[in-house]
């Protein structure tokens, strides 16, 4: 997804587009015990 939209650090994804959208239950972790793994992918609810 970061790719996508031509977001280059990972940082700002996470704080600007990752958080906002499993705050608002938009998508969710498959893995939500460990959010910085690096198998981490997220799933739309």
């Amino acid at each position: 997804m970061q790719e996508f939209c031509s977001i280059k650090t990972a940082e700002y994804f996470r704080k600007h587009i990752i958080k906002p959208m499993i705050q608002n239950n938009m998508i969710r972790r498959t893995i939500p015990e460990k959010p910085n793994s690096g198998k981490q992918k997220y799933i739309r609810v």
